[in-house]
């Protein structure tokens, strides 16, 4: 999940380039279709009046909001502060799901969860430090 993930990050960013965000999320829900549509009619609910409006009026939210409206934001995003860099960003959002679900649905957030917390940050910090490309300061070239 996490290297298909960054493919399409990757990918979409660059194509982004070209495109646009919103171009790019558009083609890749028409590409999808023929894996998607087969899927969902395999999964779908033998009656699907059984299924609460607020459920389906809660998937037509994920569909249109959270994954296509994001999504063009999250691609032009991707091209304005680069993909390395912004993608980053993405690794920070669990934590700020954690704090919510604390003051939202007063869960408990406990030391495991917070080490967690504390090893992403400092594997960003030490990532955004060794970028590719970038020599350590203690191994560069002198200045000439």
């Amino acid at each position: 999940a996490i290297l298909c993930s960054s493919l399409g990050y990757v990918v979409s960013g660059k194509l982004s380039r070209r495109l646009g965000g919103t171009d790019v999320i558009s083609w890749i829900v028409v590409l999808s279709l023929p894996v998607t549509i087969p899927l969902s009619w395999a999964t779908a609910p033998a009656d699907p009046a059984a299924v609460s409006a607020k459920a389906w009026a809660a998937l037509a939210y994920l569909g249109a909001m959270s994954t296509y409206l994001a999504f063009c934001a999250w691609n032009a995003g991707l091209v304005m502060g680069g993909i390395g860099r912004t993608s980053q960003v993405q690794l920070l959002q669990i934590f700020f799901t954690l704090a919510i679900a604390a003051l939202v649905n007063g869960e408990r957030i406990d030391a495991p969860t917070l080490l967690a917390a504390i090893l992403v940050v400092a594997l960003i910090a030490l990532g955004r430090r060794f970028r590719s490309g970038d020599a350590p300061a203690s191994e560069a070239a002198p200045a000439r």
